[in-house]
């Protein structure tokens, strides 16, 4: 630490939100527009075709939902940034009104 002790900007912690949420936005329609193409037709009516097809088929199931799992998790982390900036400019602002009811007014000019 520089002893200058610890620094919070709110501004760039929006502007890393706004990016967190773009970033989920695309994330999400990306997966939306190559949906269709992540699914598998079986080669054949034979049982080897049509068991792998479906294993593929599961697997990209699973891929997607874990997407979408870190899409959520994105926007949660986003949500607890904006609520932590929130909560840390109220709380400066009850600090900076307990200090005005407390300092006479002769004092702070």
């Amino acid at each position: 630490m520089n002893g200058r002790g610890v620094r919070f900007d709110p501004a760039a912690v929006l502007a890393v939100v706004t990016r967190l949420d773009t970033l989920a936005d695309r994330i999400e329609t990306e997966l939306r527009v190559s949906e269709s193409g992540v699914r598998v037709t079986a080669a054949g009516a034979d049982e080897v075709s049509c068991r792998v097809a479906g294993s593929l088929n599961r697997l990209g199931e699973s891929y997607r939902a874990s997407v979408l799992d870190g899409v959520c998790e994105i926007r949660a982390l986003s949500r607890a940034m904006r609520t932590r900036v929130s909560r840390m400019r109220d709380t400066d602002a009850r600090t900076a009104k307990s200090f005005d009811e407390i300092v006479p007014e002769a004092v702070r000019r």
